[in-house]
């Protein structure tokens, strides 16, 4: 798994890429971030609009999804850790 930083500004988790397999994406941290899957979902990305990823929880992403960028951010206050990993 490789280790991001999220902060109060949108964070890009992960690129795209050309990856075949299952992309998970975890919430590491401390407080509720929020997600968003594409360039163009990344655009209205705020800190209470988004998909939901609760402390601890985990995201997961089969192809065509899992090769498309995938973006945090988080309301509270300093860096926050997502981990992600492809398998």
């Amino acid at each position: 798994m490789q280790n991001v930083n999220v902060t109060t500004s949108v964070t890009t988790v992960v690129a795209a890429g050309d990856r075949q397999g299952t992309l998970t994406v975890q919430n590491q941290s401390d407080t509720t971030m929020y997600i968003a899957i594409g360039d163009l979902n990344a655009a209205s990305l705020t800190a209470s609009l988004g998909l939901i990823l609760n402390v601890g929880d985990s995201l997961s992403l089969s192809p065509p999804q899992s090769t498309l960028k995938v973006s945090a951010i988080h309301g509270g206050s300093g860096n926050k850790v997502a981990h992600w990993q492809h398998t």
